[in-house]
């Protein structure tokens, strides 16, 4: 009988999309995982007859040790490249969205801070509704101090903005991708601690 955690290892595996390299990249690693975590398992429930108790014992803390070592490797190369995935996202969403300001960004910025409160709301709301990336960036793309627009507001502004006119791609993709995969590295983290 298979261990539940292996099991579980294997249908989770099963879940990782294949799209692009980054699923294949993935779906590879997570297959020597699976290989390690496998030889853990066997050698937990079919011990060698032939070998002693403490043979046994040094032989899955062997195999633990691996599994160990292929689930740093895996756990490393997921933060890198989901990392990397998620800058790709916002630099593709920055590029699409047109986020650049023009010649007239300096007067922008003083009709703005000499507008009252529902002026410069309005202002800001145009700019979003128009999909107006000049004047959005002449508000939201500079620092806070030369709008008067507190800086957490701004990178929220930004990014409200970016997620209007440019909404992110294949974010469900990098979300599943992320939560399966950790779910996989946290179970053979499991089977690498579990008592010989």
């Amino acid at each position: 009988m298979r261990s539940p955690k292996f099991a579980s290892i294997k249908h989770l595996i099963s879940r990782i999309p294949e799209d692009g390299q980054l699923g294949t990249e993935l779906r590879e690693l997570m297959q020597r995982i699976e290989k390690d975590a496998f030889v853990v398992t066997e050698l937990r429930e079919h011990p060698d007859p032939m070998k002693t108790a403490l043979a046994i014992s040094q032989d899955i803390a062997t195999a633990q040790d691996k599994l160990k070592v292929t689930v740093d490797a895996v756990r490393d190369f997921l933060r890198f490249s989901i990392i990397e995935f998620r800058e790709n996202v916002k630099a593709e969403q920055l590029k699409s969205a047109n986020l650049v300001p023009n010649e007239y960004a300096a007067e922008i910025r003083s009709i703005y801070r000499s507008l009252d409160d529902a002026g410069k709301e309005k202002m800001l709301t145009d700019a979003f509704t128009q999909r107006d990336g000049a004047t959005a960036a002449a508000l939201i793309g500079v620092p806070a101090v030369l709008t008067g627009i507190n800086p957490d507001r701004v990178a929220l502004l930004r990014q409200q903005f970016l997620d209007l006119v440019a909404p992110a791609k294949n974010v469900g993709f990098i979300n599943k991708f992320s939560d399966t995969s950790e779910e996989i590295l946290r179970i053979a983290s499991e089977i690498t601690i579990e008592p010989i």
